[in-house]
């Protein structure tokens, strides 16, 4: 339980910096990397934790991605939606030179890629993880981790809040099934990138 305690204090963190520092997308990129796996990372070398005890392993990874792929398809139709609606055109992407040029968009994806790491390792690695083990029941640790991971997405569009509680119980599944986070930053980026192109092109 203290480190589910531990992920809560610095998703605080986290979110009192978005909310009081006036940070452009590569600063905040760069806060939570620090607070979202480096801080993480350094206490778990302190306490000499297993990677594979937060998920940082392949094991199940191409097992997984069967399953990755099935979620992914399911999820095109809301996406499609969501990519229409005038909120998500003027909110995404989240870097408006992306919509520019070729290499632009490649470079803000990348970016995209590592913020996704950072929020699968966080979310499904530290917490999610932690949580099973205290609260010894797989599906109440999906739930109960879901309910974050949606409310930090609170100032996006707002249909964003319902859909990333739903999608957080998917890729909890994910992760607690092949028990990796490798499995669900690629679905979760590979929808990321699917998005954004539809934001630019719908």
């Amino acid at each position: 339980m203290l480190w589910v305690i531990f992920s809560l204090v610095l998703l605080i963190a986290e979110r009192l910096a978005a909310l009081f520092l006036e940070l452009g997308l590569w600063q905040w990129i760069g806060v939570q990397t620090l607070l979202f796996t480096g801080v993480p990372l350094f206490f778990m070398a302190l306490f000499h934790v297993e990677r594979r005890d937060v998920g940082l392993s392949l094991e199940g990874f191409r097992h997984g991605l069967r399953y990755a792929a099935a979620m992914l398809i399911f999820a095109l139709p809301f996406m499609v939606y969501g990519a229409m609606q005038p909120s998500f055109k003027l909110y995404y992407p989240l870097w408006a030179p992306a919509r520019e040029g070729v290499w632009s968009f490649i470079l803000f994806e990348l970016a995209i890629l590592v913020m996704m790491f950072n929020t699968e390792f966080f979310f499904r690695g530290l917490l999610l993880f932690n949580l099973e083990r205290s609260v010894r029941n797989r599906w109440a640790a999906i739930v109960l981790h879901a309910i974050p991971y949606a409310l930090v997405h609170i100032g996006k569009p707002g249909l964003e809040v319902p859909y990333s509680f739903f999608a957080g119980v998917a890729f909890g599944w994910l992760a607690l099934k092949t028990r990796s986070v490798a499995t669900s930053t690629v679905l979760h980026w590979t929808s990321s990138v699917i998005f954004d192109l539809m934001v630019i092109v719908l």
